[in-house]
């Protein structure tokens, strides 16, 4: 279907940057235009970027999620914590989650929910083993830290992807400072 919804947005801020902001005078009126403009931009960009992106995640959250499991498994004490009881709970109901259908197109709708599902066990279990990890062999706490600081850091660096704003046709009013 043409055009595509990153070619309307692309469009929408050309224009507007080409023939609205260009005849403005006063410096707030210039500061909305440009604050409009970035936003026409980066709404391209999450258009382009963001499903793959989040798609990447939800397959890559699911290596952390498991090590935590199996961590809180591999612990008598933690194992007989209902805080952790629960949370393995949490993790097997959000790893055993049946987004869509196998057949279903996933629709950026249903990655985002995925997403947020997955994510906020990483969340609770980030608190809990911060508040006790006495309750753990050091070595394997450790590991799964690292594992969990893992995804993160490839989190940031996916999710950079859709949230740095580049110029478009040549317009840069910041002259890259953005």
């Amino acid at each position: 279907m043409r055009p595509r919804a990153d070619e309307i947005v692309h469009s929408i801020a050309w224009t507007f940057d080409r023939h609205i902001s260009s005849d403005l005078s006063d410096p707030f009126s210039k500061s909305l235009a440009l604050s409009i403009s970035y936003l026409l931009r980066s709404v391209e960009l999450r258009i382009q970027h963001e499903g793959p992106v989040l798609w990447s995640l939800n397959r890559q959250i699911r290596e952390p999620l498991a090590a935590v499991r199996d961590l809180i498994g591999s612990s008598t004490k933690a194992g007989n914590e209902p805080m952790f009881v629960a949370l393995s709970q949490e993790i097997d109901a959000a790893l055993n989650t049946k987004y869509r259908e196998p057949d279903d197109y996933p629709t950026l709708e249903s990655v985002a929910d995925e997403a947020a599902t997955l994510r906020w066990p990483l969340v609770h279990a980030i608190e809990a083993l911060h508040e006790h990890p006495g309750l753990f062999e050091a070595s394997e706490y450790q590991q799964v830290r690292e594992a969990i600081q893992a995804y993160h850091k490839q989190q940031l660096e996916a999710e950079a992807v859709y949230v740095q704003i580049r110029s478009i046709e040549g317009l840069d009013p910041l002259a890259g400072r953005v």
